[in-house]
């Protein structure tokens, strides 16, 4: 365990984050392990369930074979990602649907609904009396 201040000067990002290395949340709770890193962003995987990326500002520290994260577990789902972001901007709602917060028949069924309303806003914006007026 660090003491306060070595806690205070430590920089996440110059860890030593290495493959196989145990992924803990700041109150104890371990997540599993270091799959891959990929720049700023390394991957965890649980001892049962699908693994995620998270970004190397959520480290607390590294200790020789144990990732401490910022995040207690009540908040890890809010910094998932099921992927590493780019170089570009993304988002964070295409990562919510890329996560699986909407299955494939939820966000067709959303994007029909969507359609079905626009189309009925087209059909009664051309029969209102100002559209008449324009013609």
């Amino acid at each position: 365990m660090r003491t306060a201040v070595q806690e205070k000067f430590h920089d996440p990002r110059s860890s030593r984050l290495a493959h196989d290395m145990s992924v803990l949340t700041r109150d104890g709770i371990y997540l599993g392990s270091v799959k891959r890193i990929n720049g700023i962003y390394f991957e965890t995987v649980p001892p049962s369930g699908r693994a995620f990326w998270l970004n190397r500002d959520r480290i607390l520290y590294c200790d020789f074979d144990e990732v401490t994260l910022t995040l207690d577990e009540a908040q890890v789902d809010e910094h998932r990602l099921s992927r590493p972001r780019g170089e570009r901007w993304e988002p964070p709602v295409l990562d919510a649907l890329e996560d699986g917060l909407l299955s494939e028949d939820e966000r067709r069924r959303q994007r029909e609904r969507m359609e079905r309303e626009l189309s009925e806003q087209r059909e009664r914006s051309s029969t209102s009396p100002v559209a008449e007026t324009r013609s």
